[in-house]
């Protein structure tokens, strides 16, 4: 893939002023603070797969955290490049997914009507392309396999026409339902290498057996090829159950939750908050990217607006049901439960970020007595309080939006505040 250059690099001669120093430090520093406001991909870059992880353009892990929208068939005026913006602005999502249905019940989807959908799916990608954020191609079937040429068609044009840039990911199973794992991979690796042949690197997504939910088929039999990610799918409200299958697939095979809610797998019931936290602390922990289900407006848990949204964005609490309140504030970083938010965690360390503090543990039997905050240029700002052994907090109104240093003893962890 190629990246974009940023320009001609500044070069330091012997007689470089102070000053010149001193303004080089200032714009770093803008530049890392107003990364994040322009675009998740300026941040992160190219994305690839290492130690069975995935990792940004300097090879660390990183997580993606977004929403999907709905199937195209019937969310499709909210696939435009105004919603990604404004979730891009307003909610922080680093990556959008477009589900592109491929045939619902009503024999209706890209089958029936391709340019259609394609057009659909152009718009929202070409939003993602200017607005910076990452974007989920997906091929949204439950018997994906039984459209071999059609998909290897379609993920061949995708991949000619987006290829060549760091924001595109191709989801090209949604949930294979009663389907074996050798029906599964015999479809994926055909239509991998319709995208290889364009695209020889950026991220290729493959559903597992019983919607996307048996991770352990593809440990136990994995596709071979480069940067190849399983997703997983789950509802918190009926999938407590099977967690184990995401706990023992980390480090064995790379995952991305393409697909979550907090209510039941049929998109209803009441949102059941507890577990919902606990998958996110489970996937923040272990660095898993997600998309949350869904961005659309219908009365269903699941659906992040209330019946008459705008379908442009610009939305205002309002517009909101209740698991779309939840999730724009998770994603923004407002929540009242405890939200870890460190970019680099040595070890020992772990930083939490409520609605009104910021929380530092430092590990059992630490014996660093205070905790002290510092700005890019390394400006001592001020001294957190302590709480407790090995625990300091400060208020989250005295830090201004960017990006933080916080020094405990000999070790140092960065972080952002939007």
């Amino acid at each position: 893939m190629r990246e974009a250059k940023s320009g001609t690099p500044f070069v330091w001669g012997k007689k470089a002023s102070i000053d010149k120093v001193l303004f080089s430090l200032m714009l770093l520093c803008f530049l890392v603070i107003s990364a994040w406001s322009r675009n998740p991909v300026s941040l992160f870059g190219d994305l690839s797969v290492k130690n069975k992880r995935i990792v940004d353009k300097n090879g660390d892990p990183v997580q993606l955290r977004g929403m999907s929208l709905f199937w195209s068939q019937h969310g499709h005026r909210f696939w435009n490049a105004n919603v990604v913006k404004w979730l891009r602005d307003d909610w922080k999502i680093d990556v959008i997914r477009a589900p592109m249905g491929v045939m619902d019940e009503e024999g209706v989807g890209y089958i029936s009507e391709p340019n259609i959908h394609k057009t659909y799916v152009n718009r929202v990608v070409q939003g993602a392309l200017e607005h910076g954020v990452y974007v989920i191609i997906d091929w949204h079937d439950h018997a994906a396999h039984k459209y071999t040429t059609q998909a290897k068609q379609f993920f061949s044009e995708m991949a000619q026409e987006y290829g060549d840039t760091p924001n595109v990911i191709y989801e090209i199973y949604n949930e294979p339902e009663y389907v074996d794992w050798n029906t599964v991979k015999n479809y994926a690796n055909q239509v991998i290498s319709s995208i290889r042949a364009h695209d020889p690197d950026n991220l290729i997504l493959v559903g597992t057996p019983e919607w996307s939910q048996q991770l352990d088929q593809a440990i136990n039999n994995p596709i071979s090829g480069t940067n190849i990610v399983y997703t997983f799918h789950f509802y918190a409200n009926s999938h407590s159950g099977i967690r184990w299958q995401l706990e023992n697939a980390i480090g064995k095979i790379p995952v991305f939750v393409t697909e979550w809610g907090g209510c039941n797998y049929d998109g209803n019931g009441y949102f059941n908050t507890g577990e919902t936290n606990n998958w996110l602390r489970l996937m923040w922990d272990n660095k898993i990217s997600w998309c949350k289900w869904s961005i659309m407006a219908k009365d269903e848990t699941s659906a992040a607006l209330k019946v008459g949204a705008s379908s442009q964005g610009g939305w205002t609490s309002s517009d909101l049901s209740e698991s779309g309140k939840f999730i724009r504030t998770y994603l923004r970083g407002n929540t009242k439960i405890e939200l870890p938010i460190c970019q680099e965690r040595p070890k020992g360390i772990r930083l939490y970020m409520s609605d009104k503090e910021i929380h530092l543990f430092t590990g059992e039997g630490a014996v660093a007595k205070a905790a002290t905050l510092y700005n890019l240029q390394g400006r001592n700002i001020v001294n957190m309080h302590s709480a407790g052994k090995g625990h300091f907090t400060i208020q989250r109104k005295a830090l201004k939006p960017g990006v933080w240093i916080v020094r405990t003893g000999e070790q140092a962890v960065k972080f952002l505040v939007k």
